[in-house]
């Protein structure tokens, strides 16, 4: 996952793009070899220790500097800076410092929401940090915003969330979700990709298992009624004598 999304930044960079999206899951379930991942994560702050590391991991996988600057994997991985916005939110600002230079820091928010303040925060960091029209444009990456669509940002501001959401497409995400009582995975893997569905595993992953089958895939984030054609309907059985 880690892996996937510092890759998935790297492309949609090298394809134009400076201001991105990207979601990461906080609870594996049965994905991961380690128990702490099993369970939900809690509120904000909670949520906050397990994705600060992460999006830490991933910014320490990006690579912004041109390719002909030394090869990226002899090049040591940048600094992560990290800056508190709001503890109660979970929220941070994290910095990863090239390198090979500020010209190829990258900054990510994390875990922001609809609050007037982050979309402030983010106006001047596209002004003084992305440098947005020159040369010097800089990466600017959301991770685990909690908006969906313009609707999230109510009545005053929705124009406001558009115009985010149009500006910080999703280059990566693979989130949770349930259907019919059946988990699933929506993996999307590029900033023009389509998002692909799997079926979460039922017992611990082994050695040498491969991954399940996707059961569809889809040009825009799956809706509910869309998903669930993908479900087998399974039928109940009871015991003879009933269920009481």
């Amino acid at each position: 996952m880690v892996t996937q999304a510092a890759q998935a930044l790297e492309r949609a960079f090298d394809a134009g793009h400076r201001r991105l999206t990207i979601r990461f899951p906080l609870t594996l379930g049965l994905e991961s070899d380690d128990a702490r991942w099993f369970a939900f994560a809690g509120g904000a702050p909670q949520m906050a220790l397990r994705a600060r590391p992460l999006a830490a991991e991933i910014l320490k996988r990006v690579d912004t500097a041109p390719r002909g600057e030394g090869a990226a994997w002899t090049r040591p991985p940048p600094k992560v800076v990290e800056q508190t916005l709001w503890d109660f939110d979970g929220s941070y600002l994290l910095t990863a410092e090239a390198a090979t230079g500020a010209a190829h820091d990258v900054q990510l928010m994390l875990m922001p929401n609809t609050d007037r303040r982050y979309l402030d925060d983010l106006e001047t960091i596209e002004a003084e940090f992305g440098r947005a029209g020159t040369p010097q444009d800089r990466l600017v990456v959301l991770a685990n915003p909690a908006w969906r669509d313009e609707g999230s940002f109510g009545f005053f501001d929705k124009k406001r969330g558009r115009e985010l959401l149009d500006a910080y497409p999703v280059a990566y995400a693979l989130e949770s979700t349930t259907v019919s009582n059946m988990p699933l995975w929506l993996l999307k893997g590029d900033c023009d990709g389509a998002w692909t569905v799997f079926e979460q595993r039922r017992r611990r992953r082994a050695p040498g298992d491969a991954p399940p089958p996707p059961l569809g895939t889809f040009p825009a984030r799956p809706r509910y009624d869309e998903l669930k054609p993908l479900v087998p309907r399974r039928r109940l059985t009871y015991p003879a004598g009933g269920i009481c």
